[in-house]
């Protein structure tokens, strides 16, 4: 490993694993030189939502991810183009420099007419989705698996023809006969798609099995761009999307808080700084922007958070052991990796069950309580904890003072 690597991750902010950028351990996997992630959180995560975002909701949430360094962005399917105009026309409005697609699937007679609304938007790139599992019959009107892929061959080589930049995406990747998937992709390959994508599009597959996928499709085209759109219904997606990124991967699906279908899909924060912060991938992202931005959407969504969410967390970066609290104290990375700070989030001091003398005199000192006797401050925490007990919720600090001003006078 060399110095600059050791400096990058073995510093003030953080202490990561050596091993992570070991010659022996990144020389038994394949990282793309570059790795984009696309923000479908307007898209995928207002489905996810269920309430769904405003117009100008979605903008906001674009203004605030491309103030992150995101750079593109999927911004939602063709039937509303209504409201895909106003979103394009807020972008050029906000000067933001961000690239954008589309999603698009017809079996319609004239199916010319939809590409031709799709390439008029003037998106970057139009994603043609198809669905090649037995599932997929009544979708495709009784066509066969051959009769679909002849077609979207059609409609990507009419896109090319006319300028556009296609994305092929053919959902449920993992449900689908991988003889007929290949077809599918080289079929699309063919006639001018630029990038590709494999979609965990129900969250059915493992770890294996979707190593096995993408390392087929690295293996198989290795000219074009890979993407991977990864589902949580087996709370895979993040192992999935590392997956993704150790087989050579150039582009991942992200939705900022892990907002999506069911149980949702690989988190913007998370993806982020597992790229950069273990595999040295820089997708660009400012990581210290992704506690404010997890915060803004969480509530537009009116989703909470859970408070031990990776990243952005409210408590991801608390110690609720005593012995830890105060350990770190005096050994700082005994029991850290990584500083809160490096996310824009903040380390809290949390009066728990397991929490003693060290951990109340650190959370009396903060809240301008000094010199408290630790006679005092023990009474103090077995009060908080009773509190905390009989309430079934961890105490906000407004609540300890209160309690602790019952024992000393603030300073």
């Amino acid at each position: 490993m060399s110095n600059g690597l050791n400096e990058k991750f073995q510093n003030d902010n953080m202490r990561l694993s050596p091993y992570n950028y070991d010659q022996k351990v990144i020389s038994q996997i394949h990282l793309a030189k570059e790795l984009v992630l696309c923000d479908a959180t307007i898209r995928e995560g207002a489905q996810g939502s269920i309430i769904g975002f405003t117009t100008e909701e979605k903008l906001e949430i674009i203004r605030k991810s491309a103030n992150a360094g995101t750079k593109l962005f999927q911004i939602g399917t063709t039937r509303d183009i209504t409201e895909l105009k106003q979103i394009l026309k807020g972008i050029k409005d906000a000067n933001l420099d961000v690239e954008t697609e589309v999603l698009l699937a017809t079996q319609d007679k004239d199916w010319r007419k939809p590409l031709d609304e799709a390439l008029e938007l003037g998106v970057t790139y139009i994603d043609i989705l198809t669905l090649l599992t037995p599932h997929g019959a009544v979708i495709n009107r009784g066509a066969s698996p051959e009769q679909v892929i002849d077609h979207i061959g059609e409609q990507i080589a009419y896109l090319v023809s006319r300028g556009g930049r296609v994305s092929f995406d053919p959902m449920d990747g993992p449900r689908t006969d991988l003889p007929i998937l290949l077809k599918a992709y080289r079929t699309a390959v063919e006639a001018g798609a630029e990038r590709i994508r494999l979609l965990d599009t129900v969250g059915t597959s493992g770890m294996a099995a979707w190593r096995y996928l993408m390392t087929t499709l690295r293996n198989e085209f290795k000219d074009v761009k890979i993407c991977a759109h990864c589902h949580n219904d087996f709370g895979q997606a993040m192992a999935n999307v590392y997956t993704s990124i150790e087989c050579g991967a150039d582009m991942i699906d992200v939705c900022i808080n892990g907002l999506g279908e069911r149980a949702g899909n690989a988190a913007l924060a998370e993806v982020a700084a597992g790229a950069a912060l273990l595999y040295d991938r820089d997708t660009g992202i400012k990581l210290d922007h992704m506690y404010e931005l997890s915060s803004f959407v969480g509530d537009i969504a009116k989703q909470r958070l859970e408070r031990n969410k990776p990243i952005v967390g409210e408590w991801t970066f608390a110690h609720g052991d005593e012995g830890h609290h105060q350990i770190n104290h005096f050994a700082p990375w005994a029991f850290e990796g990584i500083k809160a700070e490096v996310f824009g989030n903040d380390q809290k001091t949390l009066l728990g069950s397991s929490s003693g003398l060290f951990s109340t005199k650190s959370k009396l000192i903060s809240l301008g309580f000094q010199d408290v006797a630790d006679d005092v401050a023990m009474q103090i925490c077995q009060d908080v904890l009773y509190q905390t007990k009989v309430r079934k919720s961890v105490l906000k600090d407004n609540s300890i003072k209160s309690i602790a001003e019952k024992y000393v006078i603030k300073s």
